[in-house]
């Protein structure tokens, strides 16, 4: 196992572990990272993807959210929180992560879609539409 002190190469082990679908092996990898560096940023990206992969979507959200605290100029650390969000039914946090995600960078395919299904969920068609029509 690599040393903490050497926080790249237990992040590049964390994102091919969360590549390959071994999420608890990804989780542990970042966990390690962040209690030797409590707030690298790509260790915490990682984890919580690991944990939304996990179905854990309360701690990707708050994994999520912390990151978008720390570095609130990033659109994906925005997108990342208002994605965990959704399957917590909590849509009026979801839409207002991304349209923060909106402001900061141009749309990509993958926020407009995301955008659309979760304008689905709250049966507002006509918004999922609109962002949908716009992502392809």
């Amino acid at each position: 196992m690599p040393s903490p002190s050497d926080p790249d190469l237990l992040l590049e082990l964390a994102r091919q572990d969360l590549a390959s679908d071994q999420l608890a092996a990804a989780e542990a990898m970042c966990l390690q990272v962040l209690g030797a560096h409590h707030h690298h940023p790509g260790a915490l990206q990682v984890l919580g993807q690991a944990l939304h992969s996990q179905g854990r979507y309360e701690d990707a959200v708050r994994v999520f959210n912390a990151l978008a605290l720390m570095e609130p100029a990033v659109a994906g650390h925005w997108q990342n929180l208002a994605t965990a969000l959704r399957p917590t039914k909590r849509h009026a946090q979801a839409i207002a992560a991304f349209e923060r995600a909106l402001q900061l960078a141009p749309p990509s395919a993958a926020l407009l879609y995301n955008l659309g299904v979760l304008q689905m969920d709250r049966c507002d068609y006509r918004a999922a539409y609109l962002a949908l029509r716009d992502a392809v």
